[in-house]
């Protein structure tokens, strides 16, 4: 939870024992830096990023899935994957995220890629796209 800017230095008092506090973290697919409050001080601790999949790692799902919103093959899945990145890398992280490191990828009603449990992270980076 963001705690402030500047956040405290490290090793400066805090008084709400396993109080967690950062500079915000959106990214799952990063490595974050937090701090937390222990035995009265501020610790710094860094938090390990989520399995996201790469590009060419969640591309052959994708092709496969057959969607017909989707990538109909690898080289424009590759392509289509690096301009998402580049467009909504957060709404594109949050997605992988979400998805973990191995999707059962399905169409959803507009027959675009999906994962079951994940539809509101693929909407949000389908508008980010679309926008």
């Amino acid at each position: 939870m963001p705690c402030g800017d500047p956040l405290p230095p490290e090793g400066s008092a805090c008084d709400r024992e396993g109080e967690f506090c950062s500079s915000g973290c959106e990214d799952p697919c990063q490595f974050c830096n937090v701090l937390e409050c222990s035995e009265g001080a501020w610790q710094g601790l860094e938090v390990f990023p989520a399995p996201c999949l790469s590009c060419e790692e969640i591309c052959p799902l994708i092709v496969a899935s057959g969607c017909s919103g989707g990538a109909p093959d690898m080289d424009s899945c590759l392509s289509g994957c690096a301009d998402s990145m580049a467009a909504c890398s957060l709404e594109h992280n949050q997605m992988l995220a979400c998805v973990g490191p191995a999707p059962t990828i399905t169409c959803d009603a507009m027959d675009r890629p999906s994962v079951a449990g994940c539809e509101e992270s693929f909407q949000t980076l389908y508008d980010c796209l679309a926008g």
